[in-house]
């Protein structure tokens, strides 16, 4: 099992990720997406990102999740993103439901890293450890396929207890202990060396606005500021990317955890 002296290291690198700005008029609009939206299904990605996939569970609240008799869970109610978000025609993912509120990796045999404010000030709810959920396989795993709305409990683990955590104005971490170790699903890589330089290639796995894993590579380090324990990057993040594993995908270890970003949407009045 890996220990907290390794996640420690991680820290160092804890992630703060940016957004873009891009010409709009006379100004600025603040996005989430840069250039060409690069989120993909789990399907969609390459063998490699496909198997890391496996080890990035869904953080879900307990009032998304029903619990059935023989120990499953289902999805409580359908929330298409493209009516629960009220999108315009022709954007993407907008009939896969949207569930998750945070990601998070796994990091030991019964150990997932998130981002602080998952745990404690999340902004559809507060994670509960004795009632809400960590679950795998919320995914598409097939080309053209959907994903699951249930779940066999041996994908769901509850919450034994949240071993660490911190959110401040710089670090955004926390640590939390499953009810038991995680079978058929192997720990991720962290870089305990350092070395991150501006322009190392990124991916990121996640959850972003509570959709289905996606994965987004194409990224890279933006600016390492001075002193801090943060980077930047231009990795396609949402809300519900939060605690996602960044990735160097020369090495595949993990860099640091997603733990900020700018605007999700541009709404407009129609």
């Amino acid at each position: 099992m890996r220990t907290r002296t390794i996640l420690f290291a991680l820290l160092a690198a804890a992630l703060c990720g940016g957004s873009a700005l891009m010409a709009g008029g006379p100004g600025f609009i603040r996005v989430s997406v840069y250039g060409d939206d690069n989120r993909t299904d789990q399907a969609d990605a390459s063998a490699k990102l496909q198997a890391m996939s496996n080890s990035v569970p869904a953080l879900f609240l307990a009032s998304e999740l029903k619990a059935n008799p023989d120990g499953s869970f289902a999805l409580k109610t359908a929330r298409p993103l493209g009516t629960s978000r009220g999108m315009a025609d022709g954007q993407r993912f907008t009939d896969q439901n949207r569930a998750a509120y945070c990601s998070g990796a796994l990091v030991g045999d019964d150990l997932v890293f998130t981002a602080g404010h998952c745990v404690v000030e999340y902004y559809e709810g507060e994670f509960d450890c004795r009632t809400d959920k960590v679950v795998f396989g919320f995914s598409v795993t097939t080309k053209g396929g959907k994903a699951p709305s249930a779940f066999p409990a041996a994908d769901v683990y509850g919450c034994k207890k949240v071993i660490t955590w911190k959110k401040t104005g710089i670090t955004d971490y926390a640590l939390i202990q499953l009810d038991r170790k995680v079978t058929n699903r192997t720990p991720l890589a962290i870089n305990r060396e350092g070395g991150l330089k501006t322009g190392t290639p990124l991916a990121v796995i996640g959850y972003p606005d509570g959709l289905p894993l996606k994965v987004a590579d194409s990224g890279k380090v933006r600016s390492i500021p001075a002193g801090k324990p943060y980077f930047f990057t231009d990795l396609d993040t949402f809300h519900g990317n939060s605690g996602s594993p960044v990735f160097n995908t020369r090495t595949f270890r993990i860099e640091g955890i997603l733990a900020r970003g700018d605007e999700d949407y541009q709404f407009t009045a129609d």
